[in-house]
């Protein structure tokens, strides 16, 4: 599915997982390694909608896809044909779809005249049945697919997360942690001014914050 901006690549691939269809999202503002894994992905089957702009579609190297979707209209008649060019590739078939509206008609007309294609051209609405014909569309599950989170850093076994060995004052001192027997005293006041854990009343070091939540916006 070949859209023209950044932006609607990743709002039309999200809202086509909230309805439990396994798309991902293609485009210049990726990473290479992104990039890499969205393609390996589409690859493998691991999913089964891409949604690209036009800058991906000059790198997308996929056998058997058998349907190219333009969401939106290609600007000229050389990204149409760079987008085509994604199926029908090694001698198999394929099928491409424009979806256009009424003023759009004569653009693309010009367009794909340009190209040397000659399209058959067919009014429809969203849930037709020609369309579903056309395109081979199916009714998703509707049940939203969640993105795998990432796997977080994991703890070096024997140090502590400042780096440490635990057991260590990171001021230098030895015994306990700080506030208690191994903090330093202040001038003779008898007040221990190690760290707050001593005090009554202090806020406890190391508990009261949980685990970072990660939202996802569906």
């Amino acid at each position: 599915m070949f859209v023209r901006t950044k932006h609607h690549v990743d709002r039309l691939a999200t809202k086509l997982r909230s309805q439990g269809v396994p798309a991902g999202a293609l485009h210049g503002g990726k990473t290479q390694g992104q990039r890499n894994r969205v393609l390996a992905d589409f690859k493998e089957g691991r999913t089964t909608v891409l949604v690209a702009t036009d800058v991906a579609a000059r790198g997308i190297h996929v056998d058997d896809v058998s349907l190219v979707l333009h969401v939106d209209p290609p600007a000229d008649h050389k990204d149409y044909l760079h987008r085509a060019g994604r199926t029908a590739r090694a001698g198999a078939s394929g099928t491409v779809v424009t979806l256009i509206t009424r003023d759009q008609r004569r653009q693309t007309l010009r367009l794909t005249d340009k190209a040397g294609v000659k399209p058959k051209s067919l009014v429809v609405a969203p849930g037709d049945d020609e369309l579903a014909r056309i395109t081979g569309a199916r009714q998703p599950s509707g049940i939203p697919l969640v993105d795998k989170q990432p796997k977080q850093d994991r703890q070096r076994p024997g140090r502590s997360p400042r780096g440490g060995r635990p057991g260590d004052n990171p001021r230098g001192g030895q015994g306990g942690p700080r506030g208690q027997g191994g903090g330093r005293r202040d001038g003779g006041r008898g007040r221990d001014a190690g760290g707050r854990g001593g005090q009554p009343g202090g806020r406890p070091q190391g508990g009261g914050r949980g685990k970072p939540r990660r939202r996802i916006d569906a």
